[in-house]
């Protein structure tokens, strides 16, 4: 059983890629279950049954294949009292066989069945190849829906308790165990989308169906793996117990795939879906099979394999059938197991499994072939058929049917061939290829069926692995074939496959005499990829697998075929001869290559003299990188470390150099920075000092020191050099200039000491001036009292020096005074200039008037003195001349309408005097605004909406943004319909302009009359439609009296079968108020025509259903052939006429007619003809000549021509012949008789003879052109006899090789003859001879593996010779080794040169010589513990050097130590470089570095104490403590002092003031110490009080009243009327205050308190401001024009003119008497003392609620104590 394991899984692991081709059987159409219903209840088909494909070829819907597919499965639920006949409505118990044979499973049902493959002609079923595999399991579980028992709210789960073991099913899933595998694996049912929803497949009904589900998955793979024998399915979805009727039931189908070479070929579709048959249905249901192609000719054989489902053994009723070819008619099905009757019967037909019972209880898998005697249900060349089932009783589910036909396919062979692996043969140790290297492959074609093959193409996919740019595609064609028969070549195309393919379209292939010719070759080479994206993918397949097809078209059977490539057959084993499948595979050995790192050199060193000097990394100084690739790796900048070092300081820049592979190397450059170069430096200022002594040396004085590298180079004194003279002395100071490398200069100063006594003398008296010109000249005798210690100095004028200020300017006035020695001193005299007299300005401004609307529109002011006296005024100066006299002005507007501008100019002088003058401007707004009146309204039924200012929408004024919109009045003309009404709006700018517009309102009656649609109607025929009439709108209705009701109009919809007409009719009222209504009116033809009468049947003599009669068209022509046909509503030449023809059977073929006639409306009614289409004339033979040949030549219709036939129906008819041979005297002597038959595709057949007469006369012939050729080799390399093999013309021939020896001058030269006889069975024989010369040329050779060519060692391992061994080609050799020294510098280095030769028993002899280099490199060990490689330590904790030792594999060793200091960044930080070197006597060294780093890190502590916090007050911060600090190690301690100041003016809070005092010792060792002041933040209450001020005095900037204070606080109004304003930026504005019965002129004003809140020193500072602001400058308006009197009263309770009212003297203390009168002079209302309450009441009652009429009244106003006349107008009075 293994070796059967092995080979299953070798064939099957191939054979995807035969069917894994996307254009595998192109031509197959999918087959299609059609399922006609009758009765909706009867919706049988849950899932359609529809071709099964396979996951590896999914687009393959019918298998063709060789080979045939098996069907195996058993149940595994069974009776508790089993009996043959019982059915499954009983005790059900669960099957599980698995026992011990399955360790460790827990199953609860399980049964087995064995898998096993035909042996059809010989064939073997361990080398049958698995293509699909299917597996199918079904039950049912419940009578009802699911209870959800198991809470998982899943219908298809569930949970069985047995033996007190819970287990979960899942209709979905099973386990199974194949023949190798040792448990079980579980499949869970596959997985479909449909609408983009996953289904699980295939069935599993929920409370429907009985409950009977079936499930599917494909088990391909599983199947490959495990082959042939026992399969075991554990747990499906089923019970135990009693079902009721239809009871529980579960078990298992298997349906399986395969091929294999020996067996016919067949077409195999596996349906699958799920048909519920409910009981005593009638209905017939079928399943179209199609896409197959029978066999040509002969008997075609068929085989059908069944899965379903709850068929009882005793319920007979359901059947199973297929169409027969013959006759139409349909058969009915059975096998050994069932019967006609009672297909479905819990019948299993494999018998192989376990439990193997009779009555499976509900589970039905048959396999069996159908008796197809006389191809009477398949015919040869049948492309489809179509199965039936149904039942009359029984209860049955289907969800399998696999169906297979013998079949025809064109065959042909692509033989591939690897023939070279690197250029060398594949085989043993060449079996493998690298990145970059190649494989060489051939293709042979040949054509090995019994038809030439048309559009013949071989295609090859490139693998993924392969570089497809250089493939060396080559080819060759054969004869018959050419270049003029077959022009097109081999070609790469990109776009077929992922990387492309090889096509080659060959051609028509066309049938040889031997189908083992080959016809074709193509070669080409497949490189592997150097691409390491794709070799570095993890999914990267390190294999080239080769695979290819060839597909074609059959020429004679015109059947399209796709076949794999294949690699031969198989020469031994179990299964030989069987094809060698496809790919072909050579490993790829990829990851030494992918990890090969790229090469490069190190870049040149460079030397540069400063750090600054060093080039920025340059990827183009690495010139040599390179990579196996060929693909130039990239370099990029790693890093620059640094030795650490200066003066040199060595860099080591590195590079990073990475291939595609990301492998990579570093290379470095070295860079060496090395300042030489001197500083530079002047020499200081020569410095005198008067008496001595000199000054401290101070490296200050160095000032321009610097460096070419050395930022500040390091100044330091190095000696005084006196030359002791008196006057002066002379001292030479010498400084040094160092920079960090310690190239060093020397710069000198010179120091002069003088006499340091000086003459004395007092400044002058300072003098004062108005004007620069009053400045008096100098004069030297203001001095007066100098002196000196040696008489009188000279006193002289040296200069005038301005502060360059003015007003005041001080200039100081400098004289020298002198002694006899040059000793000098200076004194000043002060003059100060400062004119303090103002400008002088006379005359007047005239006031001027100017047109605009604010202050900006005031004309420009002038701006200098020229102008100004233009304007009239007259202007002087005492020192600055007019021209240079500053003219400025300011602007103050006061008022409004006009606005008076008050521009008050300012004439400066250079020193800041100034004058004023002043001007008047008045601008004034006397333009009217703008606005359009609004648009009219119309109000339905009233009444008027109240008046609304927003309608008018484009109010504009040139000065005024948005002036003011007021209603004025509503004045109505008192209509019916409609009434108007005229609105009027004043606008009225900010000066006091005003227009008026008008709004038309219009009072509407809003009213419709009423009616409803009328009752629908329907009629068949529009000839029904009634005439309109308005008696059918039966209740219109109007508030004004009985509406008119009229016809309006019909609309169709426009559409037929139904039309939906609507029938509108007005209704109108009197004032014109209309509605409509509508009535619908359907027209709906639904009466079929009526057919009666016959069509009688015919027979026509023809081909095909084409050569039928043509139908008719017309109902009259319908009418001549029986028919009586009519309609309700369609005339009949209106009527339709169609039909369709359904043809079956051949022989004649049944065309079936169907009329449909159809009316306007689409009903139709139908009537059937028959029509008979018949062949029976046979086809014409017309015979090749008869033929007299030699037995040699061609004796197949190819040479001696082929019969040839014409048909009047089959344009190919089938020709065949068949050969009968007489032998004659001699094998090669005999006659044929080819006998000739042609079938037409009725079966017409005619025979006829040719004859053939053959004779041999023709002496064999060698089958090789190259035959043996003379040779002169070496005695090991004598050849075999080459296996030659010969021909005869007419039979066999044998091949004789004889060799004869003569000996040489020695035992290994001579010569062979070598005779080649070839004889034939006549005793024909042809020669061929071959001379070989046999000589000894080749010295011996060393047998490997040899000592390497040179060796380096250490003196003290040397090795010993080897002892090498040597063989020759013909005979034994002896090797003698020899050494010979050379020796070196010393005495350890020397040169061994070890030679071995190796002798033949010829005296041939080979030296092998190995160079043995003997030196000392090994330098001396230190011994023990080293001192730390790195230590940090203070200045005064350094350690003395340690000893240590060390030893030397060769000599003493002796130990010196070494210290280097490198100074640090500052004098106590530096670093010693502590070096032991130990030396061997070589010189070889070993060094320990020892790096001491000694620094300073202790900062400065104080010596002086201070408080870390105080609480102060803002008005008492106290100074800063004056701190002392000292520090460990530096004298000098750096003190920084810092105080931050955390007051903010805009936050009023407590604050912080920080002090902090930074301290840092000579190393920069740095602490912080810091004192915090928490400072209160008081106030500090200023109060101020104001001059009073009139509201209409403008602004007033309180800003004025603070003095210095900053302007940042904020302003508050603490009390007073809030109609005047104060903003933010403490600008107060009265001007907001109207006068008021409690603000009027003279009444003492209002007390306005303000407060200021701002921050001054750190503290809040609160001023407090009061003013009084009164209206003392006001006159109030109590003139005639002042008053405002209503011009309309509108009482309806909009807010809006609701009173008669009396304004604008409402101050001034008047009282109103009003008398109101009607337009007849009636008096309706008056007063003595009117309070602006009239609404239009009159003081009579008068109409509703004792409102006067609307209309115009006049009234009479007289203002008592005013001294006005009396006050008379209209007013218009609106109460509706």
């Amino acid at each position: 059983m293994p070796l059967k394991a092995y080979k299953m899984k070798k064939l099957y692991a191939t054979n995807k890629a035969l069917l894994s081709n996307k254009n595998l059987y192109p031509f197959l159409i999918m087959a299609i279950l059609l399922i006609s219903t009758v009765y909706s209840s009867y919706g049988q088909v849950r899932v359609p049954f529809t071709p099964r494909t396979s996951s590896a070829t999914p687009t393959t819907t019918v298998y063709n294949v060789k080979g045939d597919f098996t069907m195996i499965g058993n149940t595994n639920l069974t009776l508790v009292n089993y009996t043959d006949t019982a059915n499954n409505n009983a005790d059900m118990r669960y099957i599980d066989i698995d026992g011990t044979t399955v360790p460790g499973n827990n199953t609860f049902n399980s049964s087995s069945a064995y898998l096993d493959f035909s042996t059809e002609n010989s064939a073997i079923p361990e080398c049958s190849n698995i293509i699909y595999a299917g597996l199918y399991w079904t039950g049912r579980a419940r009578n009802a829906a699911d209870d959800n028992a198991d809470g998982d709210n899943d219908p298809n789960t569930f949970e069985v308790t047995k033996n007190g073991i819970t287990k979960a099913f899942d209709k979905r899933k099973v386990s199974i165990k194949g023949p190798s595998s040792p448990s079980y694996t579980p499949f869970t049912a596959n997985v479909v989308i449909e609408g983009g929803i996953p289904r699980d497949e295939i069935y599993y009904p929920a409370g429907t169906d009985e409950n009977m589900y079936s499930a599917y998955t494909e088990i391909t793979d599983y199947v490959i793996l495990n082959g042939i024998g026992d399969y075991f399915v554990a747990d499906i979805a089923t019970v135990e117990g009693n079902g009721g009727n239809n009871g529980y039931y579960g078990g298992w189908g298997m349906v399986v795939v395969y091929e294999n070479s020996k067996m016919k070929w067949r077409d195999i579709t596996v349906f699958d879906g799920h048909a519920y048959v409910p009981p005593s249905s009638t209905i017939s249901y079928d399943i179209p099979v199609n896409g197959f192609n029978a066999v040509q000719n002969g008997d075609v054989n068929l085989k059908l394999g069944i899965m379903a489902g709850e068929g009882d053994v005793g319920i007979p009723g359901d059947y199973f059938e297929i169409q027969r070819q013959i006759d139409g008619a349909f058969q009915r099905l059975s096998h050994t197991g069932n019967t006609t009757g009672n297909f479905f019967n819990s019948s299993i037909t494999n018998t192989n499994r376990a439990p193997n019972l009779l009555n499976n209880t509900g589970v039905d898998i048959a396999m069996f072939n159908i008796d197809n005697t006389g191809n009477a249900i398949i015919d040869n060349n049948q492309t489809s058929t179509t199965l039936r089932y149904g039942s009359t009783h029984d209860t049955y589910i289907i969800f399998n049917v696999t169906f297979s036909v013998d079949a025809y396919i064109p065959e042909t062979q692509g033989v591939l061939t690897n023939t070279s692996i690197d250029g060398n043969p594949p085989g043993s140790g060449n079996t493998t290829l690298e990145p970059n290297e190649d494989a060489d492959y051939a293709i042979e074609i040949r054509n090995t069926g019994t038809e030439a093959i048309n559009n013949t193409v071989i295609t090859v996919p490139i693998p993924d692995s392969v570089n497809p740019t250089n493939l060396n595609i080559d080819y060759n064609l054969f004869p018959p074939l050419t270049s003029a028969t077959n022009p097109n070549i081999p070609f790469y195309d990109p776009n077929i496959g992922p990387n492309g393919s090889i096509v080659w379209n060959l051609g028509t292939l066309p049938v040889p005499a031997n189908p083992d010719v080959v016809l074709a070759e193509i070669s080409f080479s497949l490189t592997v990829t150097t691409d390491c994206t794709v070799l570095g993918d993890p999914d990267f397949d390190p294999n080239v697998s080769v695979n290819g097809t060839i597909s074609g078209v059959g020429a004679t059977s015109n059947i399209s075929f796709t076949t794999a490539l294949i690699q031969g057959y198989l020469t031994d084993g179990l299964c030989e001869g069987e094809p060698i499948p496809t790919p072909s595979i050579i490993e790829i050995d990829y990851i030494d290559y992918i990890n090969e790192p790229p090469t490069a050199s190190n870049p040149s060193p460079i030397e540069v003299a400063c750090i600054d000097d060093v080039p920025a990394f340059d990827i183009t100084v690495v010139t040599d990188e390179a990579d196996n690739q060929g693909t130039p790796p990239t370099v990029a900048f790693v890093s620059d470390v640094s030795d650490g070092n200066t003066c040199p300081e060595v860099i080591t820049r590195t590079y990073s150099v990475t291939d595609d592979c990301n492998n990579q190397i570093l290379v470095t450059q070295t860079i060496t920075v090395n300042d030489t170069t001197l500083p530079t430096a002047s020499n200081p200022a020569t410095i005198t000092v008067p008496g001595g002594p000199a000054p401290a040396p101070d490296i200050t004085v160095v000032t321009d020191e610097a460096d070419n590298c050395t930022v500040g180079p390091l100044v330091e004194f190095v000696s005084d050099s006196s030359d002791n003279g008196d006057c002066p002395e002379t001292i030479t100071r010498t400084y040094s200039v160092t920079d960090d490398c310690g190239n060093s200069i020397e710069v000198e100063q010179t120091i002069l000491i003088t006499d340091p006594i000086l003459p004395t003398a007092s400044n002058p008296d300072p003098i004062g001036v108005e004007c620069i010109e009053d400045v008096p000249a100098f004069d030297i005798t203001v001095v007066t009292d100098e002196a000196d210690n040696q008489g009188i100095p000279v006193v002289a004028f040296v200069g005038d020096s301005s502060d360059g200020n003015t007003c005041p300017e001080t200039i100081t006035r400098t004289y020298s005074v002198t002694d006899v020695c040059g000793n000098s001193i200076e004194v000043e005299q002060t003059i100060t200039v400062n004119d303090v007299t103002d400008p002088t300005v006379s005359g007047t401004i005239a006031e001027t008037t100017v047109e605009g609307c604010s202050a900006t529109d005031v004309t420009a002011p002038v701006d200098t003195v020229a102008a100004l006296e233009a304007l009239g005024l007259t202007i002087g100066d005492n020192c600055t001349d007019d021209a240079s006299l500053v003219v400025t002005s300011t602007d103050t507007a006061t008022g409004t309408c006009p606005v008076v501008v008050t521009r008050t100019y300012t004439i400066t002088d250079a020193c800041g005097n100034s004058s004023t003058a002043s001007q008047t401007i008045n601008v004034d707004d006397t333009t009217l605004p703008t606005a359009s009146n609004p648009a009219t309204i119309t109000v339905p039924g009233g009444p008027a909406p109240a008046p609304d200012i927003t309608v008018v929408t484009d109010e504009a004024d040139n000065c005024t943004v948005g002036p003011l919109v007021e209603f004025v009045s509503d004045s109505s003309d008192n209509g019916d319909c409609p009434e108007t009404i005229t609105r009027t709006y004043s606008v009225t700018d900010d000066c006091g302009n005003s227009i008026e517009v008008e709004q038309t309102i219009l009072i509407t009656d809003p009213i419709l009359p009423t009616a409803s649609n009328p009752d629908p109607i329907g009629v068949e025929c529009i000839e029904d439609v009634p005439a309109f009439d308005i008696t059918v709108v039966t209740d219109e209705a109007d508030n004004q009296g009985i509406p008119v009701v009229a016809f309006v109009g019909d609309s169709s919809d426009g559409n037929t079968c139904p039309e939906t007409i609507t029938r509108t009719y007005s209704v109108t009222d009197v004032c014109g108020n209309s509605i409509e209504v509508e009535q619908t009116i359907t027209v709906n033809d639904v009466t079929d025509p009526t057919v009666s009468g016959t069509i009688a049947e015919t027979t026509v003599e023809g081909c095909s259903a084409t050569d039928v009669t043509a139908p008719v068209d017309t109902v009259a022509a319908l009418e001549a052939l029986g028919l009586t046909i009519g309609d309700n509503c369609t005339d009949d030449a209106s009527l339709v006429v169609t039909s369709t023809d359904t043809a079956t059977g051949t022989c004649p073929v049944v065309v079936t007619r169907t009329y449909t006639i159809t009316d306007a409306c689409g009903n139709s009614s139908t009537a059937s003809q028959t029509i008979n289409v018949d062949d029976t004339t046979s086809p014409i033979l017309t015979l090749p000549a008869n033929q007299t040949a030699e037995c040699s030549d061609d004796l197949s219709p190819i040479a001696f021509g082929t019969a040839t036939a014409t048909d009047n129906c089959d344009s190919n008819p089938v020709i065949t012949f068949s050969d009968e041979t007489t032998e004659g005297s001699c094998p090669g002597s005999f006659t044929i008789t080819r006998t000739w038959t042609a079938t037409d595709a009725c079966g017409n057949a005619i025979s006829a003879d040719q004859t053939i007469s053959t004779s041999d006369t023709k002496a064999p012939e060698f089958d090789q052109t190259d035959l043996p050729q003379d040779l002169t080799i070496e005695c090991n390399s004598i050849p075999n006899p080459e296996t030659l093999t010969a021909t005869d013309n007419c039979g066999s021939a044998t091949i004789e090789v004889n060799d004869t020896r003569t000996d040489g001058d020695c035992p290994n030269n001579y010569i062979i003859t070598r005779v080649y006889t070839a004889t034939d069975d006549c005793d024909n024989t042809n020669t061929h001879i071959q001379i070989i010369t046999v000589v000894d040329i080749t010295p011996p050779t060393f047998d490997a593996p040899l000592p390497a060519t040179n060796l380096v060692v250490e003196c003290d391992a040397i090795p010993v010779a080897e002892t090498l061994t040597a063989a020759d080609t013909c005979g034994l050799a002896s090797v003698s080794v020899e050494d010979v020294i050379t020796d070196g510098d010393c005495e350890n280095n020397y040169t061994i040169a070890r030679t071995w030769t190796a002798t033949d028993e010829c005296g041939l002899t080979t030296p092998y010589t190995q160079i043995i280099t003997v030196q000392d490199t090994t330098p001396p060990a230190f011994e023990g513990t080293l001192p730390d490689i790195a230590i940090t330590v203070e200045c005064d904790s350094i350690p003395n050097a340690e000893t240590i030792t060390a030893t030397d594999n060769c000599s003493d060793v002796t130990i010196e130590v070494n210290d280097v200091r490198t100074d640090g960044d500052c004098p106590n930080n530096y670093i010693i470089l502590r070096t032991w070197t130990a030396t061997d006597e070589c010189g070889l060294m070993t060094a320990h570095t020892q790096t001491i780093t000694v620094q300073d890190t202790t900062a400065p502590v104080p010596t002086s104490t201070f408080d870390d916090t105080l609480n102060v007050s803002c008005t008492d911060i106290p100074d800063a403590p004056e701190l002392e600090f000292t520090d460990n190690c530096s004298s000098n301690v750096i003190v920084v002092f810092n105080e931050t100041n955390s007051f903010d003016e805009n936050v009023l809070v407590d604050y912080e003031i920080v002090r902090t005092w930074t301290v840092r010792d000579e190393c920069n060792n740095q602490d912080v110490y810091t004192q915090t002041l928490f400072v209160a933040l008081d106030e500090v209450i200023t109060d101020i009080i104001a001059e009073d001020r009139c509201y209409d005095d403008g602004i007033v900037n309180l800003n004025d009243y603070i003095g210095d204070l900053n302007k940042n606080g904020v302003w508050e109004l603490l009390e007073g009327d809030t109609a005047a304003t104060l903003n933010d930026n403490g600008v107060f504005d009265p001007s907001g205050l109207e006068l008021s019965e409690t603000f009027l002129p003279k009444d003492g004003g209002i007390d306005y308190e303000f407060r200021y809140t701002t921050t001054d020193n750190g503290c809040i500072s609160i001023t407090e401001l009061t003013m009084n602001i009164n209206a003392d400058c006001v006159v109030l308006p109590c003139g005639e024009n002042d008053v405002v009197v209503s011009k309309a009263v509108t009482p309806n309770g909009d807010a809006y003119n609701e009173f008669f009212e009396i304004k604008g003297v409402e101050l001034c203390g008047f009282i109103y008497e009003v008398k109101i009168f009607n337009r007849w002079g009636a008096l309706i209302y008056e007063s003595d003392n009117y309070q602006n309450d009239w609404n239009g009441k009159a003081m009579n009652s008068i109409g509703a609620a004792g409102k006067v009429p609307n209309g115009t009244y006049y009234y009479i106003v007289i203002l008592k104590n005013s001294g006005l006349n009396p006050i008379t107008g209209p007013v218009y009075l609106g109460t509706k």
